[in-house]
């Protein structure tokens, strides 16, 4: 069994391919679940505009989001995540190099297409709005965390 630390180095080598010479920043997105997974890449420019891999002017790394979202249910395998899985989780790789990686564990039932690392519950209106949540089912996801 690879540990999870070499899964994460694998992840940042893979990460730092999309080398994009305007970028200040590389970050991968990714959310791991029984029934899907969901992956986006994008950097972030000097000022702190992100531009989505995949935009005009840019290809969309299919194989490398494959690979990262395998990487990522490897990770899910290792002890240490079998003790604390994730669903969701972010990779950025900084002009220097240096790797940083979050996670969380957000319930399937809190989770809406290119939301990341935020249960539905945890946004105003406005933010689902926003990320185009139609209000019914922000406000039963809101009623369904009260009720717990």
């Amino acid at each position: 069994m690879t540990s999870d630390q070499d899964i994460v180095q694998e992840m940042g080598n893979l990460l730092g391919q999309l080398a994009h010479p305007a970028a200040e920043a590389l970050i991968f997105r990714g959310k791991v679940y029984p029934e899907f997974n969901e992956g986006l890449a994008y950097w972030v420019e000097k000022d702190g505009q992100e531009k989505v891999f995949g935009s005009p002017g840019s290809e969309m790394p299919l194989a490398l989001i494959k690979d990262m979202l395998s990487l990522a249910e490897d990770l899910l395998a290792t002890p240490v995540f079998q003790a604390s899985p994730f669903t969701h989780f972010t990779l950025s790789l900084d002009r220097d190099l240096d790797l940083e990686m979050d996670f969380a564990d957000i319930p399937v039932s809190q989770n809406w297409d290119n939301l990341f690392m935020k249960p539905v519950s945890a946004l105003t209106l406005e933010e689902a709005r926003e990320k185009f949540i139609p209000e019914e089912d922000w406000q039963s996801r809101h009623d369904a965390v009260a009720a717990d």
